[in-house]
């Protein structure tokens, strides 16, 4: 449901912006999607990172999903760039969708997979990740 996957994507950016310094959300806060959570994490490039995850059983994707089939370019995204993203800032952009069999555990497993992949990326020691801000109580949605 959308409620369901609302409150995944909104847990799951609370923790990282605790583990991830600088992490940054686009998007209308009440207007998008509920089950896409897109952000940016400074310093981060999100291939690198897209690429780190996978090898950990994480997928998701970077930049704008109305640009993806474009794939990897030097140049701006043109959706990224439109809402004012500089094109350094547009390759650190990355997309998770959530639907109503995502569990809070998985989310929870996938963030701290993003939050330690992101640290290693920066040359930084992991921060601790949000442990519980994804409860156990979600698994009844």
């Amino acid at each position: 449901t959308a409620a369901h996957t609302r409150a995944l994507a909104e847990r799951l950016f609370a923790a990282l912006r605790e583990a991830v310094p600088g992490a940054e959300r686009l998007g209308h806060p009440e207007r998008a999607l509920p089950h896409i959570l897109s952000l940016r994490l400074p310093g981060v490039p999100g291939q690198a990172l897209l690429e780190r995850c996978d090898a950990r059983g994480v997928a998701f994707s970077t930049g704008a999903a109305c640009h993806a089939q474009g794939g990897c370019k030097a140049t701006a995204n043109p959706v990224l760039a439109a809402i004012g993203l500089e094109p350094q800032e547009a390759r650190e952009v990355i997309r998770l969708s959530f639907c109503r069999y995502t569990t809070a555990t998985e989310a929870e497993a996938a963030g701290q997979s993003l939050a330690e992949e992101a640290a290693a990326l920066r040359g930084e020691a992991p921060r601790p990740f949000g442990a519980g801000v994804l409860d156990a109580e979600d698994e009844q949605w």
